[in-house]
């Protein structure tokens, strides 16, 4: 097979983002955001989002909690379920 695919790129709203990706994001990719925490993870993927989000083409993102965040959440969810057992 020797026909070339294209692949329509959509703009991040980040300029020089979209220069390093070659004029954005693949459609239809599936893209990992990774780095040390309070690196601007989530500002970057809010930023992409806005940028690319339409009621025509929605978007979706999974965020994972490491570290102190899911430690945070779990002793909540203790907390609160010893707190629920002293009012029964």
């Amino acid at each position: 097979m020797t026909e070339k695919v294209l692949i329509r790129r959509l703009p991040t709203g980040v300029p020089g983002l979209d220069a390093v990706l070659g004029g954005g994001l693949p459609e239809f990719s599936f893209n990992l955001i990774a780095g040390a925490p309070g690196s601007g993870k989530t500002t970057l993927v809010h930023q992409i989002m806005f940028a690319l989000a339409r009621p025509d083409r929605p978007a979706l993102v999974f965020t994972v909690l490491g570290g102190t965040a899911a430690q945070d959440v779990a002793i909540s969810a203790a907390v609160h379920l010893l707190r629920r057992g002293e009012s029964e």
